[in-house]
């Protein structure tokens, strides 16, 4: 997969090619850490025994989906799919 972007045009092909790839592959491990957070937080929420955790995991949970939401349009945009 190659990003074709203006971060990458200073370096050579083969060089910006690698660079690309650490970039994707980082990118899909915080989707998936993310992911597992979407799973896990309202587990979480429904167990937590004050309403200030309960608040706290909840605002979390929001952040959460809209990072999953970004990741996932970034993916998108360079016709990546996802792979957990």
């Amino acid at each position: 997969m190659i990003l074709n972007n203006h971060i990458f045009k200073s370096l050579d092909n083969d060089s910006s090619d690698e660079h690309c790839n650490i970039f994707i592959n980082e990118l899909m491990t915080i989707y998936n850490s993310e992911k597992e957070l979407n799973e896990t937080l309202p587990t979480m929420i429904k167990n937590a025994k004050t309403s200030e955790i309960v608040t706290a995991l909840t605002k979390h949970l929001r952040f959460t989906q809209e990072h999953l939401l970004r990741l996932e349009t970034f993916f998108k945009s360079i016709n990546q799919p996802l792979i957990s």
